[in-house]
């Protein structure tokens, strides 16, 4: 994971912020990204590419990817 973060400090995408959470069961994450554009740079970046390559043999439920429609916010995202 630490790749992914090297990578897009070196690319800078502009529009875009990702962070990654760990929950309180110490085992489960969440990774949020908000991006001005249709399409994240995530998908593109190799190092993201190669964390998701066997993801479904680390995880206990496959990762479930859901698009938040914002209703409100305060100093979240801009």
């Amino acid at each position: 994971m630490r790749a992914v973060y090297d990578e897009l400090k070196a690319l800078d995408p502009g529009g875009f912020q990702y962070a990654t959470f760990k929950l309180d069961d110490g085992v489960s994450f969440m990774h949020l990204s908000f991006s001005e554009g249709d399409r994240p740079p995530l998908p593109d970046l190799e190092a993201f590419r190669r964390f998701q390559e066997g993801i479904e043999e680390r995880c206990d439920e496959p990762p479930v990817v859901t698009r938040l429609g914002e209703v409100g916010s305060f100093h979240m995202a801009s």
